[in-house]
């Protein structure tokens, strides 16, 4: 049976949000599959072009905020 694999199913594999065996499976598919192929390249390079996201706030950031908060009350 040929599975069907949908654009989620991409950004899942991309965001390596997928277990071993779908890993495999896509890796297989796109492969395999020129169109699905395809559709993954305009995603991962969709992904790709996005700026990256600093999770960690600058050290001014956090006094801004600790100072911000000292000043608030309830």
């Amino acid at each position: 049976m040929d599975q069907t694999y949908t654009d989620e199913s991409l950004i899942k594999y991309i965001y390596a949000e997928t277990d071993v065996a779908e890993r495999f499976e896509i890796e297989d598919a796109i492969e395999n599959n020129s169109q699905l192929n395809k559709a993954f390249l305009r995603l991962y390079y969709a992904y790709r072009s996005l700026p990256k996201v600093l999770f960690r706030p600058s050290e001014r950031v956090v006094r801004n905020l600790l100072l911000f908060s000292q000043g608030y009350t309830v």
